[in-house]
This record gives C-alpha cells, sequence and structure tokens, in this order.
C-alpha cells in the first residue's frame, strides 16, 4: 500500500519495538528517493531523509520477520523477504505546526497477521510536516467596514428620542429653582424669567401660585413686577393678592384647617399643580 504526497514536507521516524526489520520506500520525490531501514539490535537505529519534496511522491512500508537471522521460516514468511503493510493514515491541522500527516504501519490489515512474528508491538510511524507556505494561515483578515456610528448621528438620534422627564423630575428641577429663586429679590428673578423664558417656560408654566399681602411696608411692588415678567414669558401663573392685608394676619383662620379658608385653597392649588 502506498501513500501519495504533494509538495514539500519535513519527515521525522520512529521505528517499530517489534521482532522484525522494518523499512519505507520513497519514489517519485525531487532528491530523497531511496529505502530507509531499520536494523534491530544496532546502535543506529536507522536513518530518515528530513525534507521530502516533489510534485507527486510516494511512500511504502515493508516488514521483514526475522530479519536479522537470515534463515528458516516463520509460518508464511520467509526469514529475510520483505513485505509490504498497510499503511493508517491521519491529519490534524494547528497554528502551530499547520499540517500534519501522520503514517503509521497497519500491520492488523492483513488476513495472516495472527501469524506474523511481530503480533501485537508498536510499528513504524513516520510523522510528516506540510512545508507548504499555501497551507498556513496569513496575516489577520482586517474588517474593511466600519460601523461606527458618527457622534452627530449619535446626537441627533437622542435628541429626536429625548424622554420627557417624569412628574418627579420636574419636582426636583421646579425645588431646584425655587430655592434659588429664593435667594435674590423678585426683581432678579424678573431678569432670570426674560433672559431663559423659552427654558424655564415648560418648567414653570402654571406651576408659581403665589399669595400676596399688600398692607406690607414695602408693598406689592415686586410682586406684581415678578407676575407681569411671567406673563410677559407667556408663563401661566396665580397671584391672589388679600387687600389691606400682612403676613402676621394673612390668613383669617390662623392658619387652621378650616373648610374653604386660605389653607385649603392653597393646599388644592398645590395638588393641582403637582399632577
Amino acid at each position: 500500500m502506498a501513500v501519495t504526497l504533494y509538495g514539500p514536507w519535513w519527515l521525522e521516524a520512529v521505528f517499530g519495538e517489534t521482532q522484525s526489520d522494518e523499512r519505507f520506500t520513497i519514489t517519485g520525490s525531487d532528491s530523497a528517493d531511496g529505502v530507509y531501514d531499520k536494523r534491530p539490535l544496532s546502535v543506529g537505529i536507522g536513518t530518515a531523509p528530513g525534507m521530502v519534496s516533489g510534485a507527486s511522491w510516494n511512500i511504502t512500508f515493508e516488514f521483514s520477520p526475522f530479519g536479522f537471522f537470515d534463515i528458516g521460516q516463520v509460518g508464511p514468511f520467509v526469514i529475510g523477504d520483505w513485505y509490504q503493510s498497510g499503511i493508517v493514515r491521519s491529519a490534524t491541522y494547528t497554528v502551530k505546526d499547520y499540517l500534519v500527516m501522520t503514517l503509521s504501519a497497519d500491520y492488523p490489515t492483513r488476513p495472516n497477521y495472527a501469524e506474523r512474528p511481530d503480533h501485537g508491538g508498536r510499528a513504524l510511524v513516520i510523522t510528516c510536516k506540510s512545508l507548504d507556505p499555501s497551507l498556513r494561515p496569513g496575516s489577520p483578515v482586517v474588517n474593511p467596514y466600519d460601523f461606527t456610528l458618527p457622534r452627530e448621528t449619535l446626537a441627533k438620534y437622542h435628541r429626536r428620542h429625548k424622554q420627557r422627564p417624569t412628574k418627579k423630575q420636574e419636582a426636583r428641577r421646579l425645588k431646584t429653582a425655587v430655592r434659588l429663586g429664593a435667594r435674590c429679590s423678585y426683581e432678579s428673578r424678573a431678569e432670570i424669567i426674560r433672559k431663559n423664558a423659552d427654558r424655564l417656560r415648560p418648567l414653570l408654566d402654571e406651576k408659581v401660585h403665589l399669595t400676596v399681602s399688600t398692607n406690607e411696608a414695602f408693598g406689592p411692588a415686586d410682586d406684581r413686577l415678578f407676575e407681569n415678567r411671567l406673563n410677559g414669558a407667556g408663563i401661566r401663573s396665580n397671584f391672589r393678592y388679600l387687600e389691606g392685608r400682612a403676613h402676621f394676619d394673612l390668613d383669617p383662620a390662623d392658619w387652621k384647617p378650616v373648610h374653604g379658608g386660605l389653607l385649603e385653597q392653597i393646599f388644592t392649588e398645590i395638588g393641582e399643580a403637582a399632577q
């Protein structure tokens, strides 16, 4: 049985541990044709050709039972004669070694295997490593396509799909605005409304409810200025002016929960604004 290989290969031979002589023959190669054998009980355990190349070349395995005695006959085999062996092929491919073909002598394929003197022993194995550069992987393939979205595209997407703030977020923003507004005068707040009307309109619309007493030392002038500024900015508000009252007697019921009283009105408006 002959095995045909193509192109350049590197061969490593390991002869068996049987009581038979073994050899392999290469034909059709560029410069490695010949017979390579094992000499049992000798110091040199055999030779191997190393690199073998050729467009198409063949390798065969043979064995000779007790060839070193050169006498007698064992079963159907004549001592000293050579008999062809079967060959089992197996292949692997790894990133490190690329394509590797393993050729193993297969004595059991012969019908008279049980009668052979090498029955049960490990036989000749040749490892063939391909040197064909076309079988070696090239450099990693670079993806020619770029699927990265430009920053402007992402910005447009977020603006288009911008989620409306929740009621909790609106309340937090309103609370922050009121806290900041309490630190400045009504005149300063009016100026803030004028400069930031477009941004504040969705936050403050129908959210400003103010009860003002008119009998104060400084009068309600600043409150009216603030109300006019809100109206001018298109921000709907609710200003309640209680004539003749000051902040000490603003609520006739003294801030008690009287039905229909000022406290109830204020809490009702707060509830409606929060919805």
